[in-house]
């Protein structure tokens, strides 16, 4: 289905997404003007991005994609960092490179992972990880 005219197919369609990405926009903005906690080197890769301790003690990632390509998994990533995401590729031990959105709280992270795929902004197979299983932040 074209794009072009899908305001016109389904008018609610655009409010909401305007919605949702101005919701996305001020966690992530918020995010930002957080202190950089200092990395543990006893955790895993996406975990060592922030403090075990008072901030956030269970991070929270929204994975967009695994693949195991890494051409797939750069793209899909500056395709969302063009959208305003904070995407970043992590290796996971199975040789697999995931997609994710910057650590969120729990809550957060489920109410934003369902309202993305609502609206269609994230595939349907889109899914939320502690990143344990990382090895290692591949790109950026």
């Amino acid at each position: 289905m074209s794009d072009k005219n899908l305001g016109d197919k389904q008018p609610w369609l655009v409010p909401v997404v305007v919605a949702v990405v101005g919701a996305i926009s001020a966690v992530s903005v918020a995010w930002l003007n957080k202190p950089q906690p200092s990395v543990t080197p006893t955790l895993g890769a996406a975990a060592q991005l922030y403090s075990s301790s008072e901030q956030n003690p269970k991070p929270v990632f929204l994975v967009m994609l695994s693949t195991r390509s890494l051409a797939e998994a750069k793209t899909t990533a500056d395709e969302f960092k063009a959208k305003g995401y904070e995407a970043t590729v992590y290796k996971s031990i199975n040789g697999l490179l995931a997609v994710a959105i910057k650590s969120l709280s729990k809550s957060d992270a489920e109410t934003m992972l369902e309202r993305l795929k609502q609206v269609g902004l994230v595939p349907e197979d889109s899914y939320l990880s502690n990143g344990e299983r990382w090895t290692e932040k591949i790109y950026p």
